[in-house]
């Protein structure tokens, strides 16, 4: 008796090779957000050292080198590949309350990192080194702790959205309920109109 080993259906071909450019795609997007969150947790440690009385000529030149060479480069990467896996996958980029929740957040933070956190610990920087001759105010250095503690307390909530896939499915405008859904909404009306 003989096996014969039929070849895939090009449908199959296509479904396999989508297949392992996901995967590809998640481990890069994996990798990015985990080296995005390992930078923000870096720029808490500095921010804390810079804080509490360690040297700022250290603390705020590396802060603004890891801002602009590490967190922006890998925020994108973020972004690109978390948009390319929705795209990739079963789960959409804005069919699901989890994705268009992790894409809101991941871009707030792209946006907040780029237009405010690393202009200011450019300014921070220059401003330690003596290349304006200002100190740097207690509240200006509490905001360099909680600025990349709140991004890093946000990536730990996208990781949880991802990893849990919360709150179903977004309801387009031409969807109609579920026959469950349906009769759960005509059930609270009657409980309504019976009170």
């Amino acid at each position: 008796m003989s096996v014969q080993v039929l070849a895939p259906t090009r449908r199959e071909a296509v479904v396999q090779r989508r297949r392992r450019i996901s995967r590809v795609v998640l481990a890069a997007h994996i990798a990015d957000a985990v080296g995005l969150l390992g930078a923000d947790l870096a720029l808490v440690v500095l921010g804390i050292s810079a804080l509490s009385g360690g040297d700022p000529l250290a603390a705020y030149p590396a802060m603004s080198l890891i801002s602009r060479a590490v967190l922006l480069p890998l925020a994108a990467l973020t972004l690109v590949s978390g948009i390319a896996l929705a795209l990739l996958s079963r789960w959409g980029l804005a069919r699901y309350w989890w994705t268009t929740i992790k894409l809101a957040v991941t871009v707030g933070l792209i946006t907040v990192l780029g237009l405010v956190l690393v202009p200011g610990l450019g300014r921070a920087a220059a401003a330690a080194s003596g290349g304006t001759g200002t100190a740097i105010p207690v509240a200006r250095q509490l905001a360099y702790v909680v600025a990349p503690a709140t991004a890093s307390l946000l990536l730990i909530t996208n990781l949880v959205l991802g990893v849990y896939k919360p709150f179903g499915r977004l309801r387009a405008a031409g969807d109609r309920p579920s026959p469950d859904e349906a009769r759960a909404a005509a059930a609270r009306v009657h409980a309504r109109e019976v009170a």
